[in-house]
């Protein structure tokens, strides 16, 4: 599927200097409101996932994104997920649920609101105790997390002007790029299998930015010579450019909340509960 692209237009390096334009208020996610107020919907009927952190803006017209809550054998296999297998095992849960769109296509800044849209409509109460260390008075708490406390970086219209824009190193280089898909994920996984014995030793997180680079100074390069650029030929600051640059354009969910401990009252920021039991949690009866 080819995607929608923004319209390329002239870069003008004046345009970094201009006054940076106020984020769009970030949206929460929320439950679709069941058939009934008792009943929990059928995991047959697929529903619009609103809300994404793209805004549906980097897809091709008319593309409508649904979803369907997650089975037993669905959520057994999320809560049966390891660190090696997660990706894997999130990519085969997508498939499974989602419609309107191949998996592949799907923005990596998307990807892990829809699992949590999914935990979201599976189960009737969204609730979900989250355990975390104060760093106030070092004990142990517990937090009541909902998900409409997530925090969602989205792209507004004026962000989506600068995606496919050129943009300008300090060091004169030009820049094009664009954000990751599930399917450039894939890339880059088996681009590191196939490489695990290189000399090179190429950083995960250093392939990933690679992969968004479209052009440097108006060339196409492969995944290599992209990496010995970012490595070789840009020096700390200069990357450090690149790399701030590519994360204010982009979306997704931030990776921590802001939780409240309940035995002294102070505030604190804990990782999001994306875990095993999340998806299958254990209930009183």
């Amino acid at each position: 599927m080819t995607k929608k692209s923004v319209k390329m237009e002239e870069w003008n390096p004046e345009d970094e200097n201009k006054p940076q334009i106020q984020e769009e208020p970030k949206p929460k996610i929320t439950q679709s409101k069941p058939e009934t107020p008792k009943e929990q919907k059928p995991s047959g009927i697929y529903d619009v996932i609103e809300g994404l952190p793209t805004n549906g803006k980097l897809y091709p017209e008319g593309i409508v994104i649904r979803a369907r809550p997650l089975k037993v054998t669905e959520v057994k296999m999320l809560a049966g997920m390891t660190e090696h297998t997660a990706n894997e095992i999130v990519n085969d849960i997508l498939d499974r649920t989602v419609q309107g769109i191949p998996i592949d296509d799907i923005y990596s800044a998307d990807k892990l609101y829809i699992m949590f849209w999914l935990r979201a409509n599976t189960y009737k109460e969204s609730g979900y105790n989250v355990k975390f260390e104060c760093s106030k008075c070092e004990t142990e708490s517990e937090f009541a997390f909902e998900l409409d406390q997530l925090n969602i970086k989205t792209i507004s219209d004026e962000t989506l002007e600068f995606l496919n824009k050129p943009f300008k190193l300090p060091n004169g280089d030009i820049i094009t790029f664009s954000l990751l898909t599930v399917g450039d994920e894939k890339q880059n996984e088996e681009f590191l299998k196939q490489n695990k014995n290189s000399l090179m030793n190429f950083d995960q997180e250093i392939v990933a930015l690679c992969r968004m680079i479209h052009t440097i100074n108006g060339e196409k390069k492969g995944m290599i010579d992209k990496y010995m650029y970012c490595t070789d030929q840009l020096d700390p600051s200069n990357y450090s450019y690149l790399e701030s640059y590519m994360e204010d354009k982009g979306a997704g969910l931030e990776p921590t909340i802001k939780v409240k401990c309940t035995k002294c009252g102070g505030a604190s920021e804990t990782m999001l509960p994306f875990r095993p039991d999340f998806f299958l949690p254990r209930v009183h009866v």
